[in-house]
């Protein structure tokens, strides 16, 4: 306890330089803070909002449906595994008939890609159903309904009320098509699904591919927590493998974001640990300058037959207050900071025309970060960690004194 109480003490022999290397800590670690949740903030919105949207944190699928997409590969039976994954872990189970078709109307004719899903699920959930900038989203009674992307409508000239040909592939191999009449046009933000989706009622979806009631292409678990996932597969991959489907997790059906993400955490570290290691380096040179102005007081207690050994505690106690002292005001500013932004958000849509994408999912134009005790704890233990490694030199250079040539020079 004595070697802490002198350890405090040195550290107010030169206030000013303390305290300047205080706030030095307190807003590195607040920078870092905000940074590390503003990160998780654009990962949980972006993959969050892209696994709502198609399939789910876990897709159900045919074992082989990754290698071909084609719609004759499918689920054969939606109820069975909608049972099978019947969990608390699980918000909602979003059934889906996937398609490639070909889309046309009087002003031209486009490639695009066709959901059919359960309207009623999709409001629940997808952040699609809540884009919606002209007419209406679709109802599960729609015998013909259909929301198209802002950029595909504006392609092919198409506004509510107009009417539309869906031409596609059967799963018995044959060409089927389907006169359908726009309800909505939706906007996204991103090219790739404003100009390239739409959706239509499950019902009329599996007309047109020739599935029955009982039959989709994917079905899709929408987890309370995406963090549960692999927990939940693991309880859910037994059942629904025995009823002839595969379980897969989101990263294989998104590769592109599964990517982004990895990638741009690595980044993060790499950025951070650049951060941490500055801080530290503010604290050694205090530290260093300390004990260098203290030889001949170091000296004179080495002569007193003071064990090096407390010198050397006393040394790493005034790092170690130093970095906890930082990082109890880094982490109150930090954690006030990213709060502030998570419950308000930055809205960047002024700034910018057009949201950056990452396959083909547009970012969120208002930032908001995702402050967990976890981002607080392990970045000032990192912080405190680096602190202790890189004040070993401090330490050693606090004994190894001439004390005769010291004591006598002046």
């Amino acid at each position: 306890m004595i070697v802490f109480k002198l350890a405090w003490r040195s550290l107010f022999r030169n206030g000013r330089r303390t305290l300047v290397t205080l706030s030095s800590i307190a807003l590195g670690l607040a920078f870092a803070l905000f940074f590390v949740s503003m990160v998780a903030g654009i990962h949980k919105k972006t993959i969050g909002d892209a696994t709502r949207m198609l399939a789910g944190h876990l897709t159900i699928e045919h074992p082989d449906y990754r290698e071909s997409l084609s719609s004759s590969l499918f689920v054969p039976s939606v109820s069975g595994v909608v049972r099978a994954a019947a969990l608390p872990e699980v918000e909602r189970a979003k059934v889906l008939v996937v398609g490639q078709a070909m889309l046309s109307s009087a002003s031209g004719a486009v490639g695009a890609t066709f959901l059919g899903v359960e309207p009623e699920a999709e409001r629940a959930t997808s952040p699609l159903a809540r884009s919606i900038k002209a007419g209406r989203y679709i109802e599960a009674t729609d015998e013909r309904g259909v929301v198209v992307g802002a950029q595909l409508a504006e392609r092919l000239k198409l506004d509510p009320g107009k009417k539309l040909v869906l031409t596609t592939m059967s799963v018995q191999g044959e060409m089927a098509e389907e006169l359908l009449r726009v309800t909505g046009v939706f906007e996204l933000g991103s090219e790739e699904l404003d100009g390239a989706l739409v959706q239509l009622p499950l019902d009329v979806a599996r007309r047109i591919v020739g599935l029955t009631g009982d039959q989709a292409t994917q079905v899709g678990l929408v987890l309370k927590d995406p963090d549960a996932e692999e927990r939940v597969r693991a309880l859910v991959k037994g059942p629904i493998e025995a009823q002839g489907a595969a379980v897969r997790p989101w990263q294989e059906v998104l590769p592109e974001l599964s990517a982004w993400q990895s990638l741009s955490g690595y980044v993060n570290r790499v950025l951070v640990g650049i951060i941490l290691f500055l801080v530290t380096f503010t604290i050694l040179n205090t530290v260093l300058m300390s004990v260098l102005e203290r030889n001949r007081e170091f000296a004179m207690l080495l002569a007193l037959g003071t064990p090096t050994r407390l010198l050397r505690m006393q040394v790493l106690a005034e790092a170690a207050l130093l970095s906890l002292a930082g990082c109890l005001v880094g982490a109150a500013i930090g954690g006030a900071l990213s709060y502030l932004t998570q419950v308000r958000g930055i809205d960047l849509g002024g700034m910018i025309d057009q949201a950056p994408t990452v396959g083909g999912f547009a970012f969120d134009t208002r930032l908001r970060t995702e402050l967990t005790f976890a981002q607080v704890k392990w970045l000032s233990a990192a912080l405190v960690a680096m602190t202790m490694l890189i004040n070993i030199y401090p330490v050693l250079r606090s004994t190894r004194i001439d004390v005769a040539n010291t004591l006598r020079s002046r």
